[in-house]
């Protein structure tokens, strides 16, 4: 299975089990490669990334803010800010 592809996609923060690829890791590289990130078994965690920004994951929900495309991250909601483009 190590051969398997990443799509590499960033998930919305309403997605659900949006940290679930990283399969009971303690902390590493997010899934886009551009950041790091430390979770507590999913319950709890941190990520800081160019692509996913800093993220505060408690329970499943995310609490953050997108630098690349300035815009709140609230869970939930989603973002709220500017337009995601092209």
């Amino acid at each position: 299975m190590d051969n398997v592809p990443e799509l590499k996609a960033v998930l919305p923060p309403t997605a659900i089990g949006k940290d679930y690829p990283y399969r009971g890791d303690w902390y590493g590289l997010t899934s886009s490669g551009t950041g790091l990130f430390v979770s507590l078994g999913g319950y709890v965690g941190l990520t800081i990334g160019w692509v996913e920004g800093i993220e505060l994951n408690f329970l499943g929900g995310v609490l953050g803010l997108d630098i690349r495309r300035p815009a709140l991250k609230f869970p939930g909601i989603g973002r709220v800010g500017l337009p995601l483009t092209r």
